[in-house]
């Protein structure tokens, strides 16, 4: 049995643009402690202080009951945070 590309994952259309769209998260996880998140680049206590002080959008996914989950940070409200404050680099 074959397994048609769209059903694995692969996108129908291989445009860059498409590529690029289909590879971005909706949700990152925040990065373990002592580490830095792979999309931004940012520790996990400042991304901890944005999520506190409501500069970035996210959401905790646990079971009912359970005390400890999974805490995800929206990709497009952190990048929007990044290019809201961020001043560019000198051109090359």
């Amino acid at each position: 049995m074959t397994i048609p590309d769209h059903a694995a994952g692969v996108p129908a259309n291989n445009s860059n643009a498409n590529n690029r769209e289909a590879s971005r998260p909706e949700w990152v996880r925040i990065p373990k402690p002592r580490t830095t998140c792979p999309h931004s680049g940012l520790s996990r206590a400042h991304i901890h202080r944005l999520i506190k002080d409501g500069e970035v959008e996210s959401m905790s996914l646990r079971k009912r009951g359970a005390k400890t989950g999974v805490r995800l940070v929206s990709y497009d409200s952190l990048m929007d945070y990044i290019r809201s404050t961020g001043e560019p680099g000198p051109r090359k």
